[in-house]
């Protein structure tokens, strides 16, 4: 397909991030443009198709075989991606993936695989390798003006699920993708590696601090299985004799000292 004048049509899988963050996006961009969204239940047809004003699609199948659109970005929960991309892919579809791509190191191999095989475009979203400060800081490292680096240390502290009280979903179970790790190593692991090389050998510690959590609209709780803190060493190859040592805090439930005066 001549793509030079022409945008290439993109829908939507996820009403969170999907709708909130990729749909404005892509409404900016000048070489793709959203035509349809994706949503399982039915009967958000008419409330997503007047709110958003593209084409609603609740059957996957239907979706994927339109000839009308060219590229899918899939911003569902991590437990459905897999089986999600994987139809997209043998549709012949490019994708733009949120992270973690899957639950799973051999369900992105395979998902690899079929790209490889159909020659499509694969992307997953790591949106920080675009903030102008990592830029920068790429930058920095690329020419030299650090000098040798010996030791690497990252500390990503949120409070986003520090209130105790924030209600049980999808992210407090560790089988279907939630976590620290997810959320915010994924980022913090690509960042590294785009700023210092490969990761050799990775240890750590995982604890999940709130182990319950009310379910919505109710005082009942639930039990939490997926990490909030998440403590890493890492040994970096930066293809030179030595491995970079680097320490890697995670936290998703840590209070700044502004919060608590």
């Amino acid at each position: 397909m001549n793509t030079k004048n022409k945008k290439l049509k993109i829908a939507i899988a996820g009403l969170g991030f999907g709708k909130k963050v990729h749909l404005e996006a892509l409404k900016e961009s000048d070489h793709l443009t959203p035509v349809a969204i994706y949503h399982y239940e039915k009967k958000q047809k008419s409330i997503l198709e007047k709110e958003t004003g593209l084409d609603f699609f609740h059957n996957w199948e239907d979706l994927v075989k339109s000839p009308k659109i060219d590229g899918i970005i899939i911003a569902t929960p991590p437990e459905s991606r897999f089986k999600l991309a994987k139809q997209a892919l043998e549709n012949n579809k490019n994708l733009l993936l949120e992270k973690p791509v899957s639950i799973s190191s051999s369900e992105i191999e395979e998902l690899q695989r079929i790209s490889l095989i159909n020659n499509l475009s694969v992307c997953v979203d790591f949106e920080y390798r675009a903030v102008p400060l990592f830029l920068q800081t790429k930058k920095l490292i690329d020419e030299n003006i650090l000098g040798d680096i010996y030791l690497v240390k990252l500390d990503w502290l949120m409070g986003s699920r520090s209130d105790p009280k924030r209600s049980w979903n999808w992210y407090s179970l560790e089988e279907k993708g939630g976590g620290v790790i997810g959320a915010l190593g994924t980022h913090a692991f690509d960042m590294l590696n785009w700023f210092f090389g490969e990761s050799i050998n990775v240890s750590g510690k995982l604890a999940t601090s709130i182990k319950k959590r009310p379910l919505p609209n109710s005082s009942d709780l639930n039990d939490v299985t997926s990490e909030d803190v998440c403590l890493a060493n890492i040994e970096i190859s930066n293809y030179s004799s030595n491995l970079i040592p680097c320490q890697v805090s995670l936290s998703s439930i840590s209070k700044m000292v502004e919060d608590l005066v």
